[in-house]
């Protein structure tokens, strides 16, 4: 058992994900950032072992009577406090234990094969990451080196002027929220 755990944790695409994602935010200089991929990827790392293999709250419990007022309250406090303040942060950290409850589930053991439509949608997503990882690492590389943010700027640098409109801020929060209400619902066999 103790022998398969590192191979468990070392074969996880996501571990070296972040793990790497991590040390690029070291050489960028960015302190939170290294802590949040970092912290991701001891999270996902535990995820990948058999040490915390259980449930924390069941996933078909996530009732939209209840999960409306609080998504609400969150997209109201999101969309009108400043971007990347005190209050942001902790609106973040306080949420942050209820949202691993949520999406920690255990192993469901044996996956089903994928269907054409769902390889191909794999696909897609795939190279759409790749092609922004490659995007934002020419980026920062190039930007660190000219000492500008605008030759070949980040995807941040280009959406950052919308987000800093409330209207532009709330409809992000919106989308997100969806997304993750729509992320949770995935697992829910019906």
């Amino acid at each position: 058992m103790l022998r398969k755990l590192p191979n468990k944790i070392v074969k996880n695409p996501w571990v070296w994900f972040f793990a790497i994602t991590a040390a690029f935010q070291i050489f960028r200089g960015s302190f939170g950032d290294t802590l949040i991929f970092g912290l991701g990827g001891i999270l996902v790392a535990i995820a990948a072992s058999p040490a915390l293999n259980r449930d924390f709250l069941n996933r078909e419990q996530v009732r939209l009577t209840a999960s409306l007022p609080v998504a609400a309250g969150l997209a109201l406090a999101l969309s009108l406090l400043p971007r990347h303040s005190p209050f942001h942060a902790g609106i973040f950290i306080a949420i942050l234990p209820l949202a691993l409850a949520l999406v920690w589930h255990k192993d469901s053991g044996e996956k089903v094969k994928p269907t054409d439509s769902e390889k191909r949608a794999r696909s897609l997503w795939a190279a759409l990451c790749v092609g922004i990882t490659v995007w934002e690492l020419g980026a920062n590389i190039v930007g660190q080196m000219n000492h500008t943010l605008t030759e070949f700027p980040t995807i941040s640098v280009l959406v950052d002027p919308g987000l800093d409109t409330i209207l532009g801020q709330g409809l992000f929060v919106v989308l997100w929220l969806a997304a993750g209400w729509g992320f949770l619902r995935l697992g829910i066999k019906r």
